[in-house]
């Protein structure tokens, strides 16, 4: 898939200067989605002279999924496995993709032809994409095909209704994206420029080609909102979206008025990195949280940002990137910010810490509850287990620190809400895991 190049075109977008120009940001927009479409596109289609400069990718083991006792209820012997955490899991070997639940019965007596997706969501809506490249279509959980195998490739559907498809050949440059409902109508396309997300109320962010300002579009393709800012973000599901215009930041409603003036030097989406119905802003070199209708309703301590969603009544925060803390949700910092990395916090009232290269676990009042003694740590699951990494393997532990899944594994992943994990073994040799950006900073 694309993960990386994505990644590098959000840096395009979070390196531009804030004070840039809106035509200068503009510009590094255009760049990253210039990234996206070669990423996408111009990789499957390369001379086998430049696969072979191409670095390999990490070396893969296998993959299973176990309980809390460490048995596996999927055996580790498939080349990929999402996701563990739902009510079906997909697991594949080679091109081929097989379905079961999470007491490891297999679903359908049938492995599958599928597009390789990163959407955990298994049979979202009912439905899910198999078939041979370039022709692919949707099956139900009886296996029965629901939408015809019209498409070159095609993602899972999102919670939202909405599956990205490409139409026409698959070797088509640029391809032909669409986005299609349930019943495989287009709402968006077939267009060559790709596919926008889709904001909870049907609109999505448009640029026209010829001036470069951001409006909104519905899914007729009728222009509801104007293209007049200079950068726009998708709408919350409070109704209201965050856009630029001349150099500030404020939030309009979905017919476009100025419902929160532009005044904000940056402005993120209503929810995002903020307690429930806040909005984070920054002004003047201070961040608030602010309500629907503008109201500040707590400011942060000089220097500190907000990094991450509030999880159990406290979000990560600090100066920067690298010296982090807490903040609880009235912006008051609870936990100053002495760590170098440190996951959200668990139901059990703990988060997972990095100091000096050891991870530990403390309470909400910034106690070790277990000492550093970790090579890395993720946040404790549901189960009351945490997957821990001890040299080069990793395996669970309790909420007294004590070792209740040996460190077996080469990759591990949270319990989720149905009790089971995705772990990896027999990875051929390969990076220590302490050096593996994938587990840092979770």
């Amino acid at each position: 898939m694309v993960d990386p190049i994505m990644q590098r075109a959000g840096r395009l977008i979070a390196e531009c200067p804030r004070d840039a120009s809106g035509i200068a940001r503009r510009l590094a927009r255009r760049v990253a989605a210039i990234a996206l479409v070669l990423s996408a596109t111009m990789t499957p289609l390369a001379p086998p002279q430049a696969q072979a400069l191409t670095p390999p990718p990490p070396p893969r083991g296998k993959f299973g999924c176990i309980d809390a006792a460490g048995r596996y209820v999927i055996p580790p012997i498939y080349d990929r496995i999402t996701s563990c955490s739902g009510p079906i899991i997909a697991v594949r070997r080679r091109d081929r993709e097989a379905f079961f639940n999470d007491h490891g019965a297999m679903l359908l007596p049938t492995w599958f032809a599928a597009p390789d997706s990163i959407n955990p969501h298994v049979f979202e809506h009912g439905l899910e994409p198999v078939g041979e490249r370039g022709h692919i279509g949707y099956i139900d959980r009886h296996g029965v095909m629901r939408i015809p195998p019209l498409f070159a490739d095609a993602d899972r559907f999102l919670p939202s209704g909405h599956a990205r498809v490409v139409v026409g050949s698959a070797s088509s440059f640029p391809p032909t994206w669409a986005l299609i409902d349930t019943r495989g109508r287009f709402l968006i396309g077939p267009r060559d420029r790709g596919i926008p997300d889709v904001s909870p109320n049907g609109l999505y962010v448009f640029s026209p080609i010829d001036h470069g300002l951001e409006g909104y579009m519905d899914l007729t393709g009728a222009m509801r909102i104007p293209a007049r800012f200079d950068l726009a973000r998708m709408f919350a599901a409070n109704g209201l979206a965050a856009v630029e215009t001349g150099g500030k930041w404020g939030y309009v409603d979905g017919t476009g008025a100025l419902v929160i003036p532009a005044r904000y030097d940056d402005a993120l989406d209503f929810g995002r990195w903020a307690p429930h119905g806040l909005a984070a802003v920054m002004l003047d070199g201070r961040q608030s949280f602010i309500d629907q209708n503008g109201r500040t309703v707590a400011t942060l301590d000089p220097g500190m940002k907000v990094f991450a969603n509030f999880s159990h009544g406290l979000a990560q925060a600090g100066p920067d990137h690298i010296d982090r803390g807490f903040i609880d949700e009235h912006g008051r910092t609870v936990i100053p910010p002495k760590f170098d990395a440190e996951s959200d916090f668990s139901a059990n009232g703990t988060a997972a810490v990095e100091v000096a290269g050891k991870w530990g676990y403390i309470d909400k009042k910034g106690r070790f509850v277990i000492q550093p003694q970790f090579d890395g740590a993720r946040a404790f699951a549901p189960n009351g287990l945490a997957s821990v990494a001890l040299g080069d393997k990793l395996g669970y532990v309790d909420r007294h620190g004590r070792i209740v899944i040996p460190p077996r594994f080469d990759s591990s992943e949270s319990f989720g809400d149905n009790g089971l994990a995705l772990v990896e073994v027999d990875r051929p040799a390969g990076p220590p895991f302490r050096r593996s950006p994938i587990y840092r900073g979770f």
